[in-house]
């Protein structure tokens, strides 16, 4: 059996960690959460593009379903582009909230795909 004081110390040293270690697993789940919106912008994007792209098709509706975040689908744009035969993707999103501790945590998306129409043209090709 260990002494008091021995546990009294490792007691004493794990109230100097603990806090790092909150710290530390804190900023690991909003890197993490961060990553996931980035990821999910990124490929809403991309599927929304080659979905617009088709010809005929729903659009890209189907792209901007894996988004889950209502105000992040609102800050795509898709335009198609039929005498140029191409259809221009962007996403512009800014967020500002409070963070833990009262800090300012700023999100922001910027992105724009070019893809061009495919499959079965209707008429000539330009």
């Amino acid at each position: 059996m260990r002494p008091h004081a021995v546990r009294a110390q490792a007691l004493a040293e794990f109230a100097l960690v603990a806090p790092l270690i909150l710290l530390l697993l804190s900023a690991v789940f909003f890197a993490y959460l961060y990553a996931w919106h980035a990821f999910t912008v990124d490929w809403a994007l991309f599927t929304g593009g080659v979905t617009a792209g088709h010809y005929q098709s729903p659009g890209p509706g189907q792209g901007l379903s894996a988004i889950i975040w209502r105000d992040l689908q609102d800050a795509f744009s898709f335009q198609v582009d039929a005498q140029r035969r191409q259809v221009l993707g962007r996403v512009t999103y800014r967020r500002v909230t409070s963070g833990p501790l009262g800090v300012l945590v700023e999100e922001r998306h910027r992105g724009e795909v070019t893809f061009y129409l495919w499959r079965f043209y209707p008429g000539p090709q330009p």
